[in-house]
């Protein structure tokens, strides 16, 4: 392929000249059966409103003299190019990421804008690709909270503190919940270096950290899972708190359905489901459900 036409022109650019390098230095590509070779992913990450792209070059063990070239060649060539990274995967497990993250040249971060929001966005931290739907999905996401300046608001799955900044500005308090180390630092330094001050964020398994709120009040719960839905500890643990308000974002509306079956059974009433197309050319969409506490 020369190009794709679902991509910017700086992205089918960067691949055509990693393509480039990639043959002038006769690097070899990643063999999975054989698990050998050098090259396994090319990830390239665009700030839509900011105009920053990180690329992330992710590798197998093997060594790679290269690498370093690779980075400076983009930056000089591509001045959107803020990051360049590369990461290594050691193990057969096809992922876009490595155990280890080498910074090649620039930051190890790129940033977005959302809103009145600045997100830096680290290599292996979830953040919405289309930017430009995502602030709409957000604002969805609110409208269908119900917010009240005293609210109690939790962010199951914040990632990296996307949801939790938009509540911040209409709650009381927000308290976050994520299970990667890496996307709960970015989240903590976006809610600083936007002066929120009444986010916290939590990391670890959703399953565990809901437990270990059993004692708190929240009137609002807003959980963005991934494809496979809750953890069923996790949905339970969500339930025994006992939340006012649910909603409840999903990438997946069978895994949805399935959750939604659970709330249902609980005594939570499904009151409005909207979606957001956040992947166009595409079957997939993103699906919001606002539940409301029926017991209450």
């Amino acid at each position: 392929l020369e190009a794709c036409y679902l991509q910017s022109e700086i992205s089918n650019g960067l691949v055509n000249r990693i393509r480039s390098f990639v043959r002038e230095a006769e690097l070899g590509a990643y063999h999975l059966k054989r698990h050998e070779g050098l090259l396994r992913f090319l990830t390239i990450r665009e700030g839509k409103q900011t105009g920053d792209v990180m690329v992330v070059i992710t590798t197998s063990a093997e060594v790679f003299p290269q690498a370093e070239k690779l980075g400076s060649t983009l930056m000089e060539t591509f001045p959107e190019v803020k990051s360049v990274i590369h990461t290594v995967n050691s193990r057969k497990a096809q992922v876009a990421f490595g155990d280890e993250e080498i910074v090649l040249a620039g930051d190890a971060v790129i940033r977005e804008r959302l809103g009145e929001f600045i997100f830096e966005v680290s290599p292996t931290s979830f953040f919405q690709t289309n930017t430009h739907q995502a602030e709409r999905l957000y604002r969805k996401a609110l409208e269908l909270a119900d917010l009240k300046p005293e609210d109690e608001a939790l962010d199951v799955y914040c990632g990296t503190g996307g949801i939790s900044l938009f509540l911040s500005k209409q709650v009381r308090r927000v308290v976050g919940i994520e299970a990667s180390e890496a996307a709960i630092q970015d989240a903590l330094r976006n809610s600083a270096q936007n002066g929120v001050t009444n986010c916290e964020f939590i990391a670890g398994p959703a399953e565990e950290v809901l437990g270990q709120l059993k004692t708190e009040h929240f009137d609002v719960a807003v959980t963005d899972p991934p494809r496979s839905g809750m953890h069923p500890k996790a949905l339970n643990a969500l339930i025994m708190l006992q939340p006012e308000r649910v909603v409840y974002v999903s990438c997946n509306p069978t895994a949805l359905a399935q959750d939604l079956k659970r709330l249902t059974q609980a005594g939570y009433e499904v009151g409005r489901v909207q979606l957001v197309d956040m992947f166009p050319h595409t079957p997939h969409c993103e699906v919001l459900a606002r539940l409301t506490n029926g017991s209450l």
